[in-house]
């Protein structure tokens, strides 16, 4: 089992495991796909998008370690990034972004954040038994 924590490594690892087809059984589980965390998403979320470093996100970190976690440095991104690389030099440019924000950190709390984690142990944890 191949456990992505990430929005980004989705594609790259479905790929990889399409190559590897026959070799070893292999299976891929989305932490931001599973039905309990897709529920608690939908429960919890005030930001109108987000991807990166957003609301989720931060509300995640703030759980697994509020102390290293700024929230005062919080900022809403400029506008949304529709996909590829982030821009942090150039308003002007597609992308822009200055911080590294593709949504609303400031909305992040620790019992989002708890909750997000409990649900995706919770999905986790049943791919597993289903699998075995």
């Amino acid at each position: 089992m191949i456990l992505s924590t990430g929005v980004s490594t989705i594609r790259p690892l479905e790929r990889t495991l399409e190559q590897r087809v026959g070799e070893v059984e292999s299976r891929l589980i989305n932490v931001y796909s599973g039905a309990k965390f897709l529920r608690a998403q939908g429960e919890i979320e005030q930001q109108q998008w987000g991807g990166h470093a957003d609301e989720k996100e931060t509300s995640i970190m703030l759980a697994i370690d509020a102390e290293s976690v700024d929230i005062s440095k919080a900022r809403i991104a400029p506008r949304r990034i529709r996909g590829g690389r982030f821009n942090r030099r150039r308003s002007d440019e597609p992308n822009y972004s200055p911080d590294g924000v593709n949504g609303n950190p400031a909305l992040a709390t620790i019992r989002k954040g708890e909750r997000l984690l409990s649900a995706t142990l919770e999905d986790v944890l049943g791919e597993i038994v289903f699998a075995s």
